[in-house]
């Protein structure tokens, strides 16, 4: 099994670095998130990743891209970031923090990205999706589940240290532990920093630069 490393390099317009211990008190996310969304934040990723289309020739596609706080929205009476990406022309991504974490919003829906503050082996339903066949026929749900793997991980990033709360994403039957794949993402955040590293099985990889 391939494992793809993805490394990201971080330009913030104020970035603060903390240790993360094995768990993060309440009082000190007063100060401290996963991921800060101030408006002119900008993470600078690189990204390479690995296709087989139809089973042939496995071709590699590699970009570099930023994705940058550029405004604010009040979406269901909540305040969230809007993110843009570098090659797109309007934001597509709505973000925000709480005492609970880091969320996203998905088709109108947030979900859960990464819980702070928390401990390892924590463990969340972060999405429900339905399964089908080929033809498209509904043959169950599937969900994503989200599993706090360490909370005090080290991780090298183009030469650069950071220690990371570590988040790894499966994909399991709704209401059942069984795996329905074997692809697992890991996500590695730094308190006040974000996403220095995320690594899928048999994907691909991308790096902070």
């Amino acid at each position: 099994m391939k494992y793809i490393i993805v490394q990201l390099s971080i330009m913030l317009a104020i970035i603060m670095v903390s240790g993360c211990g094995e768990s993060t008190t309440p009082s000190e996310n007063k100060t401290q998130t996963i991921n800060p969304l101030l408006q002119g934040n900008r993470w600078n990723y690189h990204s390479v990743w690995y296709k087989t289309p139809n089973n042939s020739t496995t071709i590699k596609e590699e970009k570099k891209y930023s994705i940058e706080v550029v405004g604010k929205e009040i979406i269901k009476g909540k305040e969230y970031a809007l993110l843009q990406y570098s090659d797109q022309d309007k934001p597509s991504l709505a973000a925000y923090n709480d005492n609970t974490g880091y969320w996203q919003n998905s088709l109108d829906n947030p979900i859960l990205m990464a819980a702070f503050p928390c401990k390892t082996g924590d463990t969340w339903v972060r999405d429900t999706i339905p399964r089908t066949d080929e033809q498209g026929n509904k043959i169950g749900t599937f969900t994503t589940r989200m599993t706090v793997i360490s909370t005090n991980t080290k991780r090298n990033v183009y030469n650069k240290d950071y220690i990371c709360y570590h988040y790894q994403e499966t994909y399991t039957e709704l209401n059942e532990n069984t795996k329905i794949s074997d692809t697992q993402v890991d996500y590695f955040y730094a308190v006040n920093i974000g996403l220095v590293e995320m690594v899928m099985t048999d994907k691909g990889k991308e790096e902070l630069v």
